[in-house]
Protein backbone atom coordinates (compact mmCIF):
# COMPACT_ATOMS: atom_id res chain seq x y z
CA UNK A 1 0.00 0.00 0.00
CA UNK A 2 2.56 2.64 0.94
CA UNK A 3 4.68 1.70 -2.58
CA UNK A 4 1.33 1.93 -4.40
CA UNK A 5 0.93 5.77 -2.32
CA UNK A 6 4.80 6.66 -3.12
CA UNK A 7 4.96 5.51 -7.33
CA UNK A 8 1.22 7.73 -7.28
CA UNK A 9 3.37 10.92 -5.83
CA UNK A 10 6.53 10.09 -8.02
CA UNK A 11 3.97 10.02 -11.15
CA UNK A 12 2.35 13.22 -10.44
CA UNK A 13 5.83 14.68 -9.82
CA UNK A 14 6.95 12.98 -13.31
CA UNK A 15 4.29 15.52 -14.94
CA UNK A 16 5.06 18.70 -13.75
CA UNK A 17 6.64 21.16 -16.66
CA UNK A 18 10.77 20.34 -16.37
CA UNK A 19 10.57 17.18 -14.49
CA UNK A 20 12.57 14.58 -16.79
CA UNK A 21 12.52 11.74 -13.99
CA UNK A 22 12.41 11.67 -9.89
CA UNK A 23 12.60 9.16 -7.04
CA UNK A 24 12.32 9.23 -3.62
CA UNK A 25 15.02 7.70 -1.41
CA UNK A 26 15.08 7.32 2.30
CA UNK A 27 17.35 9.44 4.71
CA UNK A 28 19.30 6.30 4.85
CA UNK A 29 19.76 5.83 1.74
CA UNK A 30 17.50 3.28 0.26
CA UNK A 31 15.47 3.29 -3.11
CA UNK A 32 11.99 3.74 -2.75
CA UNK A 33 10.22 4.03 -6.09
CA UNK A 34 11.28 6.13 -9.13
CA UNK A 35 10.39 7.17 -12.52
CA UNK A 36 12.07 6.38 -15.91
CA UNK A 37 13.57 4.29 -17.83
CA UNK A 38 17.16 5.20 -17.76
CA UNK A 39 19.36 2.36 -16.36
CA UNK A 40 21.42 2.99 -13.35
CA UNK A 41 22.98 1.70 -10.20
CA UNK A 42 19.19 2.44 -8.05
CA UNK A 43 21.31 1.38 -4.67
CA UNK A 44 24.33 3.86 -5.15
CA UNK A 45 21.86 6.17 -6.89
CA UNK A 46 20.32 6.33 -3.71
CA UNK A 47 23.45 6.60 -1.27
CA UNK A 48 24.77 9.19 -2.70
CA UNK A 49 22.18 11.31 -2.70
CA UNK A 50 21.08 10.74 0.91
CA UNK A 51 25.02 11.69 1.59
CA UNK A 52 24.58 14.53 -0.88
CA UNK A 53 21.66 16.29 1.25
CA UNK A 54 23.64 15.10 4.54
CA UNK A 55 26.19 16.95 3.45
CA UNK A 56 24.90 20.14 2.26
CA UNK A 57 22.99 19.92 5.58
CA UNK A 58 26.03 19.71 7.69
CA UNK A 59 27.65 22.55 5.81
CA UNK A 60 24.50 24.57 7.01
CA UNK A 61 24.88 23.63 10.80
CA UNK A 62 28.40 24.66 10.51
CA UNK A 63 27.82 28.18 9.51
CA UNK A 64 24.52 28.28 12.06
CA UNK A 65 21.79 27.96 9.33
CA UNK A 66 18.61 26.18 8.81
CA UNK A 67 18.37 22.82 6.81
CA UNK A 68 17.63 23.91 3.35
CA UNK A 69 14.98 23.36 1.43
CA UNK A 70 16.31 22.30 -1.87
CA UNK A 71 20.07 21.31 -2.58
CA UNK A 72 20.94 21.53 -6.28
CA UNK A 73 23.37 20.20 -8.09
CA UNK A 74 24.15 21.85 -12.05
CA UNK A 75 25.06 19.87 -14.48
CA UNK A 76 25.87 20.35 -18.22
CA UNK A 77 22.50 18.55 -18.78
CA UNK A 78 20.61 19.98 -16.39
CA UNK A 79 19.79 20.43 -12.94
CA UNK A 80 19.32 17.99 -10.35
CA UNK A 81 16.92 18.94 -7.35
CA UNK A 82 17.29 17.31 -3.97
CA UNK A 83 14.30 18.14 -1.17
CA UNK A 84 13.46 16.70 2.25
CA UNK A 85 9.81 15.27 2.16
CA UNK A 86 9.05 14.36 6.07
CA UNK A 87 11.15 13.37 8.27
CA UNK A 88 11.93 10.26 6.61
CA UNK A 89 12.49 10.79 3.28
CA UNK A 90 14.31 12.78 0.18
CA UNK A 91 12.60 13.71 -3.37
CA UNK A 92 15.51 13.65 -6.50
CA UNK A 93 14.30 15.24 -9.50
CA UNK A 94 15.49 15.55 -12.82
CA UNK A 95 14.67 19.22 -13.73
CA UNK A 96 16.74 19.17 -17.30
CA UNK A 97 18.20 21.39 -19.06
CA UNK A 98 15.94 24.40 -17.94
CA UNK A 99 15.65 26.59 -15.76
CA UNK A 100 12.55 25.46 -13.40
CA UNK A 101 10.10 28.37 -12.80
CA UNK A 102 8.76 29.78 -9.64
CA UNK A 103 5.43 27.74 -10.20
CA UNK A 104 7.01 24.52 -10.53
CA UNK A 105 8.66 24.77 -7.66
CA UNK A 106 5.37 25.38 -5.83
CA UNK A 107 4.03 22.86 -7.22
CA UNK A 108 6.68 20.47 -6.08
CA UNK A 109 6.61 21.76 -2.87
CA UNK A 110 2.87 20.90 -2.62
CA UNK A 111 3.13 17.35 -3.91
CA UNK A 112 6.00 17.28 -1.58
CA UNK A 113 3.76 18.38 1.24
CA UNK A 114 1.42 15.84 0.20
CA UNK A 115 3.46 13.12 0.31
CA UNK A 116 4.95 13.48 3.70
CA UNK A 117 2.21 12.59 5.22
CA UNK A 118 2.06 9.33 3.90
CA UNK A 119 5.75 8.59 4.51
Amino acid sequence: MLNERIQAYIERISTLPYVRECAIVSRDGVMLGRSGGRTFNESWFAMMSAALHSAATSVAGIIYASEPVFVTVQTGEGTLILSTIGEQALIVIDAGNTSVSCETWNNIASVMRECAEVI
